[in-house]
């Protein structure tokens, strides 16, 4: 999904840059404060909403989480048509405050105008994005966005090459777009895996859901207003300082950017998925394999964007329609050294989604602030007045350099005094004091008790006494087969594997199951349940547990069992 939309926006800016010029890209990066003020109630309540709906799903209360995500749609819609009713009073004041020429006026202000009539569209495609994940449907959230692009690039081809719509079709198309990917509502209506529906409910009711929904998706809105802030100052000092010329170089460096997130964001974006849920589980062997893996593709992949800059710096430049003669040596250096950001860009993003997904906030916080406004903009400001637009361009660069020292200097600091765990910039227990038994299986009884086999050898390996190893051995044989029963029957395809990992650490055994079966809680489940799942083991097993927690996420059950070495055996 990540690649798909970010692939649509560099390829975006290549035709319009091309067909309508520099300046018409230069517009378009103008205009991204208000794009980002239009979409943040979106995201605020795609976001906050399917965490909220995720929950309710996972203990099976699947009438409430339909009123979130009806209370949810109806807020958005409702917002977006506010937005809409103000299209004709606030687009010209708003391209006159972010133009700074009459010719960037007149190319804006259409730009904006069609954009603000559009956002009811695009607001319940993003919206739909995030509850399709949720609701056992994700190849619905990443096919919405590409043929959202497919749509939206083939009309940006059409309508400005052979419509004189200019600036209006640009926008046009990606309004257009959006509401073609608003077709896969119709095979998500008819999906036998959808639980979620339309619960209509009152509006008190439905306001009473709000302040939840706001809550848990308010740091991702703040993240986007951070952005949005950003862009209207360094666009503002640029266009207005500097002229409109300059702004047409920096809009093609500001628009690279897209293409190192074409590559390095949904690397990173694995971190917020699947680390979220190995940090819930304490599995942190998975969390060191998975960073490993992330921070050295990331370096790979933004080095070679890097090197491909710096070669090839008058490429980039035609490839985003800039053909200033005059000034492409200026452009050419702008672009070479703005290009030295990419790597640290990279880093910067992985600690800033590493850090929240551990819940750690405080370095998390501060190195988005630092990145997008306390490092860079007083940075731009002072080689600004010293090199002019080459300088805005180097700002970049050394910010993200010196957001990446104060941030891990400023994590050894609180480790120091003990305000943080004192295990390294991963903030992790020691790797030497864990051992791990993983299995992977297919959901068949033989392979369950396969699996059983497998995890009473760790045990008994380990010092475990045998009838704690028989009691483990035999509750994951149960919920296996329960899986394999009731979590795959309804589906055509059989996938159906089941994850298992068993890790000793600090006295404590932790089972780890996941699947990607049906919603089901082990902890919820209710008595008059008890004829329909074998959960003999699993009610021995949480007589001794000290902790037995369950979360759905990424559309995967996962359930988290942790024991007392020392008293795994009840008394009977």
């Amino acid at each position: 999904m990540v690649v798909a939309m970010q692939l649509g926006n560099v390829v975006d800016g290549i035709i319009v840059g091309n067909i309508l010029g520099s300046s018409a890209l230069a517009a378009i990066s103008l205009s991204i404060p208000v794009l980002y003020v239009l979409q943040l109630p979106a995201f605020i309540l795609g976001v906050g909403g399917s965490a909220i709906v995720s929950n309710y799903l996972g203990k099976r209360e699947v009438e409430k989480a339909s009123k979130v995500f009806f209370s949810c749609l109806v807020s958005g819609i409702l917002i977006s048509l506010i937005f809409c009713a103000t299209a004709p009073f606030l687009s010209r004041p708003l391209a006159h405050l972010l133009a700074g020429t009459p010719e960037l006026e007149e190319l804006l202000y259409p730009y904006i105008l069609v954009n603000i009539l559009g956002i009811p569209f695009l607001t319940l495609a993003i919206q739909f994005s995030y509850f399709f994940n949720v609701d056992n449907n994700p190849v619905l959230g990443s096919m919405m966005f590409i043929i959202a692009n497919i749509v939206n690039l083939t009309l940006d081809v059409l309508l400005l090459k052979f419509t004189p719509m200019g600036m209006y079709g640009t926008a046009l198309s990606t309004i257009i777009g959006y509401t073609c990917g608003l077709i896969l509502i119709v095979p998500y209506a008819l999906s036998k895996k959808r639980m979620l529906s339309l619960k209509f409910i009152s509006p008190a009711e439905c306001l009473r859901h709000l302040p939840d929904t706001i809550k848990a998706g308010t740091p991702s809105g703040m993240f986007y207003l951070m952005m949005a802030i950003k862009s209207l100052i360094l666009n503002t000092c640029v266009v207005r300082l500097l002229g409109q010329a300059d702004m047409e170089i920096f809009s093609v460096c500001t628009n690279s950017v897209l293409i190192a997130e074409l590559f390095v964001g949904g690397v990173i974006g694995l971190i917020q998925t699947i680390c979220g849920i190995l940090c819930g589980e304490r599995d942190y062997y998975g969390i060191r394999r998975l960073v490993k893996r992330v921070i050295t593709l990331c370096v790979i992949l933004a080095s070679f964007i890097t090197l491909v800059f710096l070669v090839f710096p008058q490429l980039i430049a035609g490839l985003f329609g800039y053909s200033n003669t005059e000034l492409m040596d200026k452009a050419i250096t702008c672009i070479r050294v703005f290009s030295l950001c990419f790597v640290f860009y990279a880093f910067n993003k992985f600690l800033q989604t590493y850090y929240q997904t551990i819940l750690k906030p405080s370095p998390a916080t501060l190195d988005t602030v630092l990145q997008n406004l306390l490092m860079l903009i007083p940075i731009t400001f002072v080689l600004l007045y010293m090199c002019g637009i080459v300088g805005v361009c180097a700002a970049t660069p050394i910010s993200e350099i010196l957001t990446v020292l104060i941030v891990c200097t400023f994590t050894k600091i609180q480790q120091k005094r003990g305000k943080l765990p004192q295990k390294g910039l991963l903030l992790l227990p020691d790797k030497n004091d864990e051992s791990y038994c993983d299995v992977t299986i297919k959901g068949t009884e033989q392979e369950a008790v396969n699996a059983s086999e497998k995890l009473i050898e760790y045990c008994t390996d380990n010092g475990i006494d045998i009838k704690s190893a028989n009691l483990i051995g035999l509750a994951v044989e149960e919920i296996a087969v329960n899986i394999s029963r009731f979590g795959y029957n309804h589906k055509k395809i059989k996938r159906n594997y089941i994850d298992i990992n068993l890790s000793k650490s600090e006295g404590k055994l932790i089972l780890r199951i996941r699947d990607d079966g049906v919603p089901f809680d082990p902890t919820q489940y209710k008595s008059e349940e008890k004829e329909l799942f074998k959960l003999g083991g699993i009610n021995l097993i949480k007589q001794t547990a000290t902790k037995l927690s369950y979360i759905r996420v990424l559309n995967m059950n996962n359930t988290v069992i942790e024991l007392d070495i020392n008293n795994t055996v009840p008394n009977a």
